[in-house]
C-alpha cells in the first residue's frame, strides 16, 4: 500500500481485516500516487458507492440491506477506519464496496456500536 506523506497504520489494519491479507507499506511522491489513483479510476467499472454526511448510523442498515438483497449477498464485512465506515458486500458478481462518511455526531455513535 503506497502513501505519499506518512503511513496511515489504521488504514493498513483495516485493509488487512477487510481483505483478509497482509499489507506492506511504502512511500511514494504525491504525483505518483495521484497518477496511480487516476489510472485505477480509468481502468474500468467502479464497484463502489460512497455515501457522504449521513446523520445517523441507523441510515446505514437499510442501505446495506438493500444492496445485500440486490447483489444476492453471501457475506457482508464491515470495518471502521478513521472517519469512514466501510462495508464490503460479496454477491453473485463479486465484491461491492459501500463507503459511509458520518457527520461528526453520527460517527461517534457508530464507533461505540462496533
Amino acid at each position: 500500500m503506497a502513501f505519499a506523506d506518512e503511513i496511515a497504520y489504521a488504514a493498513l489494519v483495516s485493509l488487512e481485516q477487510m481483505l483478509n491479507l497482509k499489507t506492506e507499506a511504502c512511500l511514494t511522491t504525491p504525483r505518483e500516487l495521484n497518477s496511480a489513483l487516476d489510472a485505477l479510476k480509468e481502468s474500468g467499472e467502479q464497484k463502489e458507492k460512497v455515501f457522504r454526511n449521513l446523520r445517523h448510523p441507523e441510515e446505514i442498515v437499510p442501505i446495506v440491506s438493500g444492496y445485500a438483497g440486490k447483489l444476492h449477498a453471501s457475506e457482508v464485512r464491515t470495518v471502521v477506519c478513521g472517519s469512514q465506515y466501510w462495508v464490503r458486500v460479496f454477491g453473485d458478481s463479486g465484491p461491492f464496496d459501500l463507503i459511509f462518511t458520518m457527520r461528526k455526531t453520527g460517527f461517534e455513535e457508530i464507533q461505540t456500536a462496533v
